[in-house]
């Protein structure tokens, strides 16, 4: 019986730590600009979606419950114009987004290791990483659990 809780504590910590090692795979793409691992890494479909999701519910806030010729033109301006912006969303966005928590040389990479001042589960399936800290604007990076892999699938200002 002892083995077999063993083996449970065993399976939970390597659950708690794989994310952890994603995050470090994340960092070392990003410093090696491996495009293939990032690309691995990197849910661009689900960033897209989130970062247009994001931008409606900002202009829905702005708006409210209000229907009229005026704020039907905005809604549309916001749907159009988040479908463009999404579209932008690429790799070099997702590096260009990580890399403003510090400033650099061009040809330098701050680590999001050091830079991460918090890392832990959201849910089961959703990692939160916070990269700087509380009050001196943030990035947060979610991760979640596709296919059996920890991919980025939200980048928060």
């Amino acid at each position: 019986m002892r083995f077999l809780y063993f083996l449970l504590f065993l399976a939970i910590l390597a659950y708690a730590g794989w994310p952890y090692v994603h995050l470090y795979r994340l960092d070392r793409a990003l410093l090696q600009n491996d495009r293939a691992a990032l690309n691995k890494l990197v849910d661009l479909d689900a960033l897209r979606a989130q970062h247009k999701a994001m931008l409606e519910r900002q202009v829905q806030r702005s708006i409210g419950e209000r229907h009229g010729p005026i704020s039907d033109l905005v809604r549309d301006g916001a749907r159009w114009y988040g479908t463009q912006t999404s579209d932008a969303i690429d790799l070099e966005w997702v590096r260009e987004r990580l890399r403003r928590r510090r400033p650099a040389a061009p040809d330098a990479y701050p680590s999001i290791i050091t830079d991460t001042t918090f890392a832990f589960f959201e849910w089961p399936t959703r990692f939160l990483i916070r990269l700087g800290e509380l009050g001196h604007e943030p990035i947060h990076v979610r991760m979640s659990l596709e296919d059996w892999r920890w991919r980025v699938t939200g980048i928060y200002d």
